[in-house]
């Protein structure tokens, strides 16, 4: 696989981004949004987060391999039945992680909607218990894209994505479809937009936020 947008150890060996690897439980479902031009400290209440539970994280040096629970849950203090969010920044992006794949609507539209409302973009993934996965985009309070993996199209995504496309490794013109898939494209095209090329040591370098989510109580 040819990623250009990933350099040499910032990748396992099966495609997923090393640092969202190391922060992933052993489910590994999540939903993952990136922002650009909003702060951590903002972006967590437009995802329905309560903004008196969000709080600073530091991630515990190293994983017990028998602890099932994400290294945010740990910090937390969480056990297996709740699911964290954590957000941080790398330069004008903000990602934010949630551990269990619920994704979050907001006023009944995507929250990558709510996330671009004030002239930013965002997008998202998500990877369900069920193993599917989708790409989602917007700009400015516009929703722009969305498919899953099974029917993803690069051609038919906007313009501004088509370099994190060929950053994760997906060459636009041709399409080879199915041949280009595997399930951490999405999060590499994410990772690939806003500049999140990490490594774990970079990862734990960053200031972070977190915060339990509870899916029942919105």
């Amino acid at each position: 696989m040819t990623t250009p947008g990933f350099p040499a150890g910032t990748l396992d060996e099966e495609g997923m981004p090393r640092w969202l690897a190391e922060i992933q439980n052993d489910n590994l479902v999540h939903t993952m949004w990136v922002v650009r031009g909003l702060e951590p400290a903002a972006a967590l209440p437009l995802l329905d987060t309560d903004p008196e539970e969000i709080r600073p994280c530091v991630l515990p040096a190293t994983k017990n391999p028998d602890d099932e629970r994400s290294l945010a849950a740990i910090a937390l203090g969480l056990d297996l039945r709740q699911t964290v969010i954590v957000a941080g920044r790398v330069g004008d992006w903000t990602f934010v992680f949630e551990d269990s794949g619920y994704g979050v609507y907001v006023n009944e539209l995507p929250a990558v909607v709510e996330l671009s409302r004030d002239g930013q973009e965002a997008a998202s993934t998500t990877f369900t218990i069920n193993g599917d996965v989708n790409l989602e985009y917007a700009a400015d309070g516009q929703h722009l894209f969305l498919e899953s993996t099974s029917a993803l199209d690069p051609e038919r995504a906007p313009d501004r994505l088509l370099p994190a496309f060929a950053g994760a490794g997906v060459g636009c013109s041709p399409w080879s479809g199915e041949d280009d898939l595997d399930d951490y494209l999405c999060l590499r095209v994410l990772c690939a937009l806003a500049g999140l090329a990490l490594t774990p040591g970079e990862l734990r370098q960053l200031p972070l936020l977190a915060a339990p989510y509870d899916p029942e109580r919105y």
